[in-house]
């Protein structure tokens, strides 16, 4: 009896592994898809001209894009 059960019980297991697998890879696009939108507006302020060049804004800089990016490869 319990042989069966095994037998018959293997290959939802399986199902559910593509499906879980399959929802993650549906967030990781949603998450792509938001981060697009969330560019909108920061292109609708662009004006050409350069920004303020202060020495809080460079090591705020040199700071920040190194942890993001450590951040964004752990996260996934």
């Amino acid at each position: 009896m319990r042989k069966e059960y095994r037998e018959t019980r293997f290959p939802y297991n399986l199902v559910n592994v593509r499906v879980q697998a399959n929802s993650s890879y549906q967030l990781k696009r949603v998450i792509e898809a938001v981060g697009i939108f969330l560019m909108i507006p920061l292109l609708h302020f662009y004006n050409e001209e350069p920004g303020r060049k202060t020495i809080v804004n460079k090591w705020l800089f040199y700071v920040f894009y190194p942890l993001h990016l450590i951040l964004i490869w752990l996260i996934f």
